[in-house]
């Protein structure tokens, strides 16, 4: 399988910690922190002849979990993602995300 495009990018939310706690365990705010909110874009791959032939046999949504389990999409820190798999002709498939676990966030 080879990508032919990689649009896919994160966008970033800041995290605000209110600093107010009735127990007055924080005594102070915590600084804000930037997370991974949502990502836009897509992934477009081909699949090459050996693929192919290692596909043959196999129903679309084998097809789909077979790309989407080994597509790579060059992103520190994603973990377990979703991707919503789509194809026309079973040789180029679109992946976008749906749904997804960050394992890091940044502070300011």
């Amino acid at each position: 399988m080879r990508t032919i495009s990689n649009t896919l990018e994160a966008v970033l939310g800041i995290w605000t910690d209110p600093g107010d706690y009735p127990s007055g365990a924080g005594g102070y705010r915590l600084p804000d922190g930037e997370f991974i909110k949502r990502f836009r874009g897509k992934i477009v791959v081909e699949m090459e002849p050996d693929d192919l032939v290692e596909m043959e046999g196999n129903t679309q949504e084998q097809n789909a979990e077979c790309v989407e389990e080994n597509v790579e999409h060059g992103i520190c820190g994603l973990e377990y993602p979703k991707w919503r798999v789509k194809t026309t002709d079973g040789v180029r498939f679109t992946l976008t995300l749906d749904d997804f676990e960050s394992a890091q966030m940044e502070w300011d």
